[in-house]
């Protein structure tokens, strides 16, 4: 995995939100469009929250690791707190909040494949004939 996956996959999913909430404002009414719309940024926010955690906990020396990646936990109940108050208090379609939120993985797919298509570099090369 290169350094800059996790970068190019939180691209694609702010890329992939801001196109599903044009085609849903554009195409559908007021519920399934904010329904897209919110589960899309929630996804989003979700996974640059990861991004920012990960990229932290692995910098830290090996001692610290286990009590940061603790970290993980609350950043996980925010998100889950989040879409329950999304869902009981806005005016949403809740298939369409799943569909927004599952850019997610369809982010991490296209990063993925985009990774494995791209040419490989000079360092990535040497690491594989090691292995």
């Amino acid at each position: 995995m290169s350094p800059t996956l996790p970068t190019r996959i939180e691209r694609l999913n702010y890329l992939l939100a801001g196109l599903l909430a044009a085609i849903g404002v554009v195409f559908l009414s007021a519920p399934y469009a904010l329904g897209l719309t919110v589960g899309a940024a929630l996804s989003a926010l979700h996974f640059s929250g990861l991004r920012w955690l990960v990229t932290r906990v692995r910098t830290l020396p090996e001692k610290r690791r286990k009590g940061a990646a603790m970290l993980f936990l609350p950043h996980l109940l925010v998100t889950m707190a989040a879409v329950v108050l999304a869902l009981a208090y806005l005016p949403l379609s809740g298939g369409a909040f799943l569909i927004g939120f599952s850019i997610f993985f369809i982010s991490i797919v296209l990063g993925v494949a985009i990774e494995s298509l791209s040419p490989e570099t000079e360092g990535s090369s040497s690491e594989d004939a090691s292995s």
